[in-house]
């Protein structure tokens, strides 16, 4: 018996390690890093943006200018920008936020497209749990106890294994971020517009879920006399023309509160140097629009 405690605890020491080091090296580099901001990072900024990569492509750089701190997240929905919200609120943090409010942002899609294992960070378990329902043990687990063992959450093996690979083969990362698209051929841009338009607009009922936390967030805002923004990011020509007229009208919620949001949408259209993609800006668009922001928040 003696000797199968002794076992059982030397197994649970190696497997507390090994876990810990999979997180430092692996987990926390690939999947937290830039998501989970400790707060005395954000205590110098009293205005804060909030919303999915079109607002995270934004550099932090150019947002220092303006006294700005970029909280967006790739796959950050209404929930994850509510959250994250909250948490600002709840630690007197924000008296100014920009909300994006692009024209795919209400997109039923949206709804599970999200950063939900994420956001558990800048939540509490009443908060967390009016948008994604969950136990509150469960609650706890997740929050507190798994990120820090990675090895027990096999859905991100296969991400695990090629971070792994690409570390022991001294891959340099691929980063588009100042790549720009001016040498694509056109028909291929085209074509990559008319792809993410489908994504994004999948059909023409918008969602009530996310459209209800949009206006959840505009009230919260209200109530702590935190000044509000809706803002939307610039697209290139080809992307504006593949998308028409589809549009879930988020911006429309702000227009209805006599809400000022700020149209950047067509703001270079036809400078595809300013874009890494079909639909998010490179470091040259970032700086760009950061002082276009600049000059409509002085007006």
């Amino acid at each position: 018996m003696k000797v199968f405690i002794r076992r059982l605890l030397y197994f649970s020491i190696l497997f507390l390690l090994v876990n810990l080091l999979a997180y430092r090296f692996i987990a926390e580099p690939l999947l937290y890093k830039g998501y989970f901001i400790p707060k005395r990072e954000m205590q110098n900024y009293r205005s804060f943006l909030l919303g999915d990569s079109h607002a995270k492509a934004i550099r932090q750089t150019d947002l220092d200018r303006l006294k700005i701190f970029n909280l967006a997240y790739d796959t950050d929905s209404y929930f994850d920008s509510a959250l994250k919200l909250k948490y600002l609120l709840r630690n007197h943090l924000a008296d100014t936020v920009y909300i994006c409010v692009d024209n795919h942002t209400l997109s039923q899609y949206r709804e599970d497209w999200t950063n939900r294992s994420r956001s558990l960070y800048y939540s509490t378990y009443k908060d967390y749990n009016k948008y994604y329902p969950i136990k509150h043990f469960d609650f706890w687990v997740k929050k507190n106890i798994l990120p820090y063992f990675p090895l027990l959450q096999t859905k991100n093996s296969k991400l695990f294994k090629k971070y792994l690979i690409s570390r022991i083969q001294s891959e340099v990362p691929r980063n588009f971020d100042n790549f720009d698209i001016s040498t694509i051929p056109d028909e291929q841009l085209k074509a990559r517009s008319v792809k993410r338009v489908k994504t994004q607009f999948p059909d023409e009922k918008q969602s009530e879920k996310l459209n209800n936390t949009l206006e959840e967030m505009i009230v919260i805002c209200a109530k702590n006399d935190v000044a509000v923004y809706g803002i939307k990011f610039p697209l290139p020509a080809e992307f504006i023309y593949a998308m028409g007229d589809k549009s879930y009208k988020a911006d429309s919620v702000f227009v209805k509160h006599d809400l000022p949001v700020l149209d950047f949408t067509d703001a270079f259209p036809d400078s595809t140097h300013f874009f890494r993609d079909q639909d998010h800006v490179n470091y040259k668009g970032s700086e760009v629009l950061a002082r276009m922001l600049k000059d409509e928040i002085s007006n």
